[in-house]
């Protein structure tokens, strides 16, 4: 009786489905947008079962035809106490990232690549083994909005995936985005990622004067989301943020606040910075 292949490749939906055995189970991973997504897809997959069977990783990298690296200690202890499963789940969830979305709330409009999927999601050991296989500078790669999965990590307040993308493309971290000219730590402020605004200011400490396209810095975006905590670490770092003045608008970090009825930054920012607004400006509706 022929051996069955543990891993296949198959057409699906005008993408590429993988189908790869282990442990009598077969698990199925599509549609994938592209044979190469495919094809490290297997390759990740194919890392870990050598781990969980102790083989040596002598296997050929079905991405690049020559063989596979061996994972570092750290990673390869990990991979021993993460479950398939877990990774097969961790794969799974990434699938539906890496079609074309449109969701403002989750800040992408584009398909990513798994890179950038599992760093929206803080899939660490998945982005370790991304990077092992696919090399680093998928760490410095784009999505379609041009955003660098340090990005996207940071708009999650994954603090792990952020730190070992950080490792692999250090310059991310004030790599500001094409397509709303943000930079980790802005995108960070907006969603309150506190851990994450203390790692960036420490760094990426050049970044927190960057502004979006029409000049808004990541103050204004804090104190428009009402994301006092974080709004105090940027001041504390850069006391002058709450003057800067947005170039489409005119408006300050504390007309964010006031138009948005963000009260905690209001009061912080009227005791900051009381001067860059007058009596009228402070109605709350």
């Amino acid at each position: 009786m022929p051996r069955r292949r543990p891993a296949a490749i198959l057409p699906c939906g005008g993408g590429f489905r993988v189908s790869f055995r282990q442990g009598g189970q077969l698990h199925e991973f599509g549609p994938l947008p592209s044979g190469a997504q495919a094809e490290l897809v297997c390759d990740v997959l194919s890392i870990k079962k050598a781990v969980d069977l102790h083989q040596p990783l002598q296997l050929r990298s079905r991405r690049r035809g020559g063989p596979l690296t061996a994972p570092p200690q750290d990673l390869l202890c990990a991979l021993r106490h993460t479950s398939f499963a877990r990774l097969a789940q961790q794969l799974r969830a990434c699938v539906p990232l890496l079609r074309r979305q449109s969701d403002v709330r989750l800040e992408y409009s584009a398909g990513y690549s798994l890179v950038h999927a599992a760093a929206f999601l803080g899939a660490a050991i998945l982005i370790q083994l991304l990077l092992l296989v696919a090399g680093d500078s998928q760490a410095a790669s784009m999505d379609e909005g041009g955003r660098p999965p340090a990005y996207l990590a940071a708009s999650q307040g994954h603090i792990s995936a952020l730190l070992l993308l950080l490792e692999a493309a250090p310059h991310t971290a004030a790599q500001p985005a094409v397509i709303n000219h943000w930079c980790p730590l802005v995108v960070a402020a907006k969603y309150g990622r506190t851990e994450v605004v203390r790692l960036l200011l420490q760094r990426a400490p050049g970044s927190i004067t960057s502004a979006s396209l029409n000049g808004r810095t990541a103050a204004h975006l804090a104190a428009e989301r009402n994301q006092a905590e974080a709004l105090q670490l940027l001041l504390a770092a850069a006391p002058q943020l709450a003057r800067a003045v947005s170039l489409l608008t005119g408006s300050t970090p504390l007309h964010s606040a006031s138009r948005s009825g963000s009260t905690d930054a209001l009061q912080l920012l009227l005791a900051t910075a009381p001067d860059t607004v007058n009596a009228a400006d402070l109605a709350v509706h």
